[in-house]
C-alpha cells in the first residue's frame, strides 16, 4: 500500500511521496497510462511528478524494494534482497536497515550489498555480518566477520578494507 509507503518516506523526512495514478497533470507536464496505472514519484517541495520508469535508479529500486521489506515486517517472514545497495544513499541503507530492524518482529532480512558503510557496531552486530570469497576451481566460502573476533571499538570497515575478512559482503539482520 502506498499509505505505509508514504508513511515511511515521512518518517525519515524523505521528501517525496508516492502515488499509483492512470494519468497526472501539473503547469508543466502531462502523462497518462491509457488502461493501467503507473507509480508516480512526487517531489513535495517543488509539485512535480515523475512516472518510476523515468525517476532515478535509487528511487526504481526503493519503489521494488521498499514494499518487500514491510511485507516481511508485516508478515513475520524473511526477506532476501541481492544488490541491496544499488544506487541507494548510504543515509538511505541505514534508514532502511534501522527501519527494520526497529520494526520487525520475528522478521529477518538477508541482503547482499557492496556498501562498507553498512560495516559498522552502531548498525549490525559482527555476527550479522558475512563476506563470501570465491576460490576459482573450488567455488565460494563463506566467512562469519564475528570469528574474527572483532573488539566492539574497532572499525569493521576499515578491517574489511584492509582484507582481515576476505570477499564480498553479506548481512543478515534478525529482529
Amino acid at each position: 500500500g502506498k499509505e505505509e509507503f508514504n508513511n515511511f518516506l515521512k518518517l525519515i523526512n524523505y521528501n517525496q511521496t508516492v502515488d499509483y495514478v492512470s494519468g497526472y497533470k501539473n503547469k508543466l507536464m502531462q502523462f497518462s497510462f491509457p488502461n493501467r496505472k503507473e507509480v508516480i514519484v512526487l517531489r513535495n517541495d517543488m509539485n512535480i511528478g515523475l512516472p518510476i520508469n523515468l525517476e532515478s535508479l535509487g528511487n526504481q529500486t526503493l519503489v521494488e524494494v521498499l514494499p518487500q521489506i514491510l511485507q516481511a515486517i508485516k508478515k513475520k517472514c524473511m526477506v532476501i534482497i541481492d544488490e541491496f545497495s544499488s544506487a541507494f544513499h548510504n543515509q538511505l541503507e541505514e534508514k532502511l536497515i534501522k527501519f527494520f530492524m526497529e520494526n520487525a518482529d520475528r522478521s529477518q532480512m538477508f541482503i547482499v550489498s557492496h556498501s562498507t558503510n553498512l560495516l559498522t557496531n552502531t548498525l549490525l552486530r559482527p555476527d550479522q555480518i558475512y563476506t563470501v570469497d570465491y576460490i576459482i576451481g573450488k567455488g565460494s566460502k563463506l566467512y562469519r566477520v564475528s570469528d574474527s573476533k572483532p573488539r566492539e571499538a574497532q572499525n569493521i570497515e576499515k578491517m574489511y578494507l584492509s582484507g582481515v575478512f576476505n570477499g564480498c559482503l553479506l548481512y543478515t539482520s534478525d529482529a
